[in-house]
């Protein structure tokens, strides 16, 4: 098999930059809190008494939250985005932008401090079923050609 590359996989490629630039943002917004909250390094959170009785400690440990499952889940996405980009680069490509579009949401949510709020980037799901969908074709054809 030969993998050829067509004009649109330059959308999965500008998908891939974005996913940086999301990663930058997130840590941007933890640095940021971590300043606010005077939590030294190497820790990474507060502890929970600390949250408890300080504001800006609790915004610290949602915001390092929110960044920390990102990057947990950061190698399923860029897996499904690679895979469904060898047939559906389009889809992949779109479905790619909304998922990153769900992480922000996600952290926007989380770090109001209400954790509950982190569900507005529940949309991301979607764009991981389609990307699942378009991955799982991908691999259906390459078996059956």
């Amino acid at each position: 098999m030969i993998l050829q590359l067509v004009p649109e996989h330059g959308y999965v490629i500008l998908v891939l930059i974005g996913t940086v630039f999301t990663l930058l943002y997130l840590g941007a917004k933890v640095g940021g809190a971590r300043r606010k909250a005077n939590v030294a390094y190497p820790n990474m959170y507060a502890t929970a008494e600390e949250a408890e009785k300080d504001k800006m400690k609790h915004l610290f440990n949602c915001a390092q939250r929110a960044h920390q499952n990102t990057l947990e889940n950061i190698p399923g996405f860029l897996i499904l985005l690679l895979v469904s980009a060898i047939e559906y680069p389009v889809i992949s490509a779109i479905s790619g932008a909304v998922y990153l579009a769900s992480r922000v949401a996600y952290a926007g949510g989380y770090c109001t401090g209400d954790p509950k709020k982190r569900r507005r980037g529940f949309f991301g799901y979607f764009a991981l079923l389609a990307m699942l969908g378009a991955s799982g074709a991908t691999a259906f054809k390459l078996l059956t050609q």
